[in-house]
């Protein structure tokens, strides 16, 4: 089953918790700026090697932040626009493949 955790701030991350996600799929959203752009390479580092795969959710260039996105999606079109976002974080620009069930 899937679990979400948030990271209280692009700062808050530590690489002590990357064990904490061993073998499962993660899915890593940043905010469309510097600093969120700086915690998705953070965690992508620090994971790739320990999850059993790891995917960059880019928030559209429309949207400043995750929140906003988040109120912009429409329940109808939610799932194809998050699969669209998706992009492997050991193949940046490639089609997002092999997404855990």
């Amino acid at each position: 089953s899937p679990a979400v955790v948030g990271i209280p701030g692009s700062q808050a991350w530590r690489a002590s918790w990357a064990p904490s996600f061993k073998g499962l799929g993660v899915f890593i959203l940043g905010d469309n700026d510097d600093a969120g752009q700086a915690f998705r390479a953070k965690l992508t580092a620090d994971l790739l090697g320990v999850a059993r795969g790891v995917w960059q959710v880019h928030v559209p260039d429309a949207f400043g932040d995750v929140a906003d996105w988040g109120q912009g999606l429409a329940p109808e079109t939610c799932d194809g626009e998050l699969v669209a976002a998706l992009q492997p974080a050991d193949a940046p620009g490639g089609p997002a493949k092999d997404l855990p069930s």
